[in-house]
């Protein structure tokens, strides 16, 4: 019998499971776990992003905020300009200080010296300004999520969720 944790089992059908410190793997790429570096790829023996499916799409998520009395630009980074050449961001933002909130839809593609937004295709705000800009940036050996309060007296919380396409060269 094998023992997972406190469950038992007798049979370990066809394929391969491999369990050690830095993951799961089973039948080499057909679901792997890297642990050290919390990704997931689905038929992606080296995934790159948190979670990355075949070779082509990956999905991720991060967050930030910037205090009262900034209106620094806060660089969110999202994922290594050598591994995918665009992304669909959703990003939101909550002003903190009242309670406001605005979200953004834009894509974000890059040449490899340059990255290129859309405009703000879809923003949806419930206050009477918009508060803050996003924009794509390559920012060293990464694409980042630059965003920009457009007003200093306020605290923001940011979070942002991508899509991104592999590189295809």
């Amino acid at each position: 019998a094998i023992r997972f944790a406190n469950a038992f089992t007798d049979t370990l059908r066809t394929g391969t499971l491999t369990v050690d410190t830095g993951g799961v793997t089973v039948d080499t790429d057909t679901l792997v776990v890297d642990a050290s570096n919390d990704r997931v790829g689905i038929n992606q023996p080296t995934p790159l992003a948190p979670l990355h499916i075949a070779d082509g799409v990956a999905f991720g998520y991060a967050t930030g905020s910037s205090g009262t009395g900034s209106d620094a630009a806060v660089d969110i980074v999202l994922f290594a300009h050598a591994n995918f050449r665009g992304a669909n961001l959703l990003v939101s933002i909550e002003n903190s200080t009242d309670s406001d909130y605005e979200a953004h839809e834009i894509v974000i593609t890059h040449n490899g010296s340059t990255a290129y937004t859309s405009s703000a295709y879809a923003q949806v705000k419930d206050a009477s300004q918009t508060f803050c800009t996003v924009a794509g940036v390559l920012s060293g050996s990464n694409i980042v999520c630059r965003i920009t309060p457009g007003v200093s007296s306020k605290a923001y919380s940011f979070a942002v969720s991508w899509q991104a396409i592999k590189k295809l060269t």
